[in-house]
């Protein structure tokens, strides 16, 4: 089993992905890989390599059961495949995310939204300040998590990749679609150090050393 999903902080905190379900999945499917790529949006179920549905319907009880949904199903062989290999390539661009971390998230954001409504009920200051102070250090907890000691320039030649595989782009192209792909990596407003590591405001240095070694290594070129 393979689950491509969002898991940032924002999803995390207002429920719309549930770490404690993912949690039992990997339980149920010991050898399931739960990958994380921040902006998913896209709806895909895919049964082996025999049928693929597309859909608006999300993977929960009012989206499989209550809702109104429309959707698409497809079991040509081909089509089947090439939807299962979109998604594995999405995945590629995310890290792999391991249970203990499902774990410490689920116990995280379940912590962080009692905080929220404690604050919320007493509007005391204190409380408010600290609840910031927790919410920010669980993001850079998944933050962590999204790039794994990886040099932010590493994480950028394999977005590059997924990009030019539908055809040229422009440098102006190329930074929109990483910054699509990655926003938690490359705010403009903020300079946050990872393990070492410089994003934020200095991800389109990463990006043009990115280009550079790709274009070293003749896997990409410009025209």
């Amino acid at each position: 089993m393979y689950v491509l999903t969002d898991l940032s902080p924002a999803k995390l905190l207002s429920g719309a992905t549930d770490p404690s379900a993912l949690q039992l999945l990997v339980v149920a499917f010991p050898k399931a890989t739960i990958r994380f790529l921040q902006s998913l949006h896209a709806k895909i179920y895919v049964a082996d390599e025999t049928r693929a549905i597309v859909t608006s319907a999300n993977f929960t009880e009012s989206g499989l059961w209550r809702n109104y949904e429309y959707g698409v199903s497809f079991d040509e062989p081909a089509v089947v495949a090439r939807i299962r290999a979109d998604v594995v390539c999405y995945g590629a661009l995310g890290p792999e995310v391991m249970v203990q971390e499902l774990q410490v998230w689920a116990m995280a954001a379940a912590e962080r939204k009692e905080q929220k409504i404690a604050a919320e009920r007493t509007a005391m200051l204190q409380r408010i300040r600290e609840f910031d102070r927790k919410v920010a250090a669980f993001e850079m907890d998944i933050l962590r998590a999204r790039t794994r000691g990886v040099a932010p320039n590493q994480i950028f030649e394999r977005a590059i990749l997924h990009l030019l595989h539908f055809g040229p782009k422009t440098t102006r192209q190329v930074h929109w679609g990483i910054h699509a792909i990655h926003p938690d990596l490359c705010e403009d407003s903020v300079h946050r150090v990872i393990d070492g590591y410089h994003y934020g405001k200095k991800w389109k240095h990463a990006l043009n050393s990115a280009q550079q070694d790709l274009k070293r290594r003749r896997e990409i070129g410009y025209s």
